[in-house]
């Protein structure tokens, strides 16, 4: 089965933390190829939802990301790993994963 859903960190993936925000070169691209490749994206992280929100639409109002991305679905979860059934409870549906090395 190929994975339709993909579950995104944000810290340490698609910026450098929430305190410097920094994104990621090539981002914006990053989330343009993902979306026409996964029929759901969906925002994985350890980070609050509000503060998610509030970076995602930062990274938008400056161009580092499309808009949309602030309205990904975001899951909530506690625990010391992240279990991907509480993305969806069909195996091999959903991935997490890290974006290649962008020059």
């Amino acid at each position: 089965m190929k994975p339709t859903i993909l579950a995104l960190d944000l810290e340490g993936t698609l910026i450098s933390n929430a305190i410097s925000q920094i994104p990621r070169p090539g981002l914006h691209q990053f989330l343009e190829d993902v979306q026409s490749q996964f029929s759901q994206l969906m925002m994985f992280t350890t980070v609050s939802e509000e503060r998610f929100r509030n970076i995602a639409n930062l990274l938008g109002r400056e161009g580092s990301a499309p808009d949309w991305f602030a309205g990904l679905h975001y899951v909530h979860w506690t625990g010391k790993t992240k279990d991907l059934r509480l993305v969806t409870p069909c195996l091999g549906e959903a991935l997490l994963r890290r974006p290649p090395e962008i020059e």
